[in-house]
């Protein structure tokens, strides 16, 4: 479906239209709301298997943009196929040779490569596939793809920092220290740290490939068993950052008044503690918005091609704040 076509149904102007596609935070609800109407009643019916493949359906962003799609798809006749490589590049290589074998013309696949122990060029399905990524890792001309901004991440969590009044600070990356995306996000804090942060006179960074809290909280507890000597952290996910709380809960260490923390990632838990912690996260939402426009797009023409960046949203619940 094209814009032209989305415009002759719902009246609106093509560059409403490819405004509110690109940058819906910048057009009113109602109007995403004829667009997408618009989308769904045309061409929903041509799309009859969604291919979805993530690392993990219960985690943050999947299990949101998955719930999303869902609910758009429910009263329409495609049938939605998940499938979850847990974390395993091996078993998510059989996964993608099986979607592409079945060969449905119908049929596209919406796919969250795993990042861990990933080069940074890989192998794209046959498949009419819709990626979802970091900005840093993906080129443009390669697929259809929904970006991560990173360096929108960095600037946003870096001007909290300096609003803050951060002098020590901390950063966990949920990556390989020598990886092509941990090499990337450490450039980006260093530069936006000392463009934000004049006062900030330390920094360090930690790399936990594997995410898990655990081994978060052990090594914390092993490097500054004796003195923590940082006053903000920022953790790149929601499982490091849990491993974080536990060691300041044991250290006894209060948040904001002693340590300011912000995560990357949604986690109902974080607003639940008795001190929530602040969060930055991608739309979800208008992810799979994106993603069911994208897909019906890629159904009635297979050299579709297009790459949205995904808007950065917060919950800012107090734990960035310095009193």
């Amino acid at each position: 479906m094209t814009i032209k076509e989305i415009s002759l149904i719902t009246g609106l102007s093509p560059a409403t239209i490819s405004r509110a596609l690109s940058k819906p935070n910048l057009v009113k609800s109602y109007t995403k709301e004829r667009i997408m109407q618009a989308i769904n009643e045309k061409n929903n019916s041509f799309l009859k298997e969604l291919n979805i493949l993530v690392p993990d359906t219960s985690s943050f962003p999947s299990n949101d943009i998955i719930n999303h799609i869902v609910n758009y798809l429910c009263d329409e006749d495609a049938e939605i196929v998940l499938y979850s490589s847990k974390n395993d590049l091996n078993l998510e290589n059989r996964i993608i040779d099986r979607i592409n074998s079945k060969k449905n013309s119908n049929a596209v696949l919406f796919w969250y490569p795993i990042e861990y122990e990933r080069k940074k060029d890989f192998i794209y399905p046959s498949i009419p596939t819709i990626v979802l990524y970091h900005n840093f890792y993906v080129n443009k001309s390669n697929s259809n793809v929904l970006y991560i901004n990173f360096s929108k991440l960095v600037e946003m969590t870096a001007s909290l920092l300096y609003k803050g009044g951060a002098q020590k600070l901390l950063i966990l990356i949920n990556h390989d220290e020598n990886s092509y995306p941990g090499n990337n996000i450490k450039r980006l804090y260093i530069d936006y740290i000392t463009a934000y942060c004049p006062l900030l006179n330390k920094s360090e960074f930690l790399f936990f490939p594997n995410n898990n809290w655990n081994d978060v909280y052990h090594l914390l507890n092993q490097k500054y068993n004796n003195n923590f000597p940082f006053d903000s952290i920022i953790s790149l996910s929601s499982s490091i950052a849990y491993g974080v709380v536990t060691f300041l809960k044991i250290r006894k260490l209060s948040i904001p008044n002693d340590v300011s923390i912000i995560t990357f990632g949604y986690d109902l838990g974080f607003e639940l503690m008795a001190q929530p912690i602040s969060m930055i996260y991608p739309d979800t939402q208008k992810a799979a918005e994106h993603i069911i426009y994208m897909a019906t797009q890629l159904i009635e023409n297979n050299n579709y091609s297009e790459s949205i960046n995904l808007n950065l949203q917060s919950t800012l619940l107090g734990s960035e704040r310095k009193y």
